[in-house]
């Protein structure tokens, strides 16, 4: 007889949760997106090695964002973002730069 522990295992996850956790990814790719990008936009005199350490922290965020998706999906739900993952990536970039160049 199972217990409760292993018949989590077997419970499939609901498309809510996949839903949730890609739009979260997305939205903290498009803020660091934006926040990088503004900044480089406004930068001032000495700005090098605060724009490094931003730099930094978006590649941490984009690495954050893979992981989690790694780590939430289901290896069909990775199957289907793996085409539509890098169009949403670049429309959201392409989205950051023109809201940011109005600024």
């Amino acid at each position: 007889m199972m217990d409760q522990t292993q018949s989590h295992k077997f419970v499939q996850k609901s498309w809510k949760s996949y839903v949730i956790t890609i739009i979260e990814s997305l939205m903290a790719f498009f803020v660091a997106s934006f926040s990088l990008i503004t900044y480089y936009f406004h930068r001032g005199e000495n700005w090098l090695p605060l724009g490094i350490l931003l730099l930094a922290l978006y590649l941490f965020v984009i690495v954050a964002c893979i992981k989690r998706l790694i780590e939430k999906l289901s290896m069909a739900a990775l199957m289907l973002l793996a085409p539509i993952g890098p169009l949403l990536m670049l429309i959201l970039s392409l989205a950051v730069f023109i809201l940011a160049g109005k600024t």
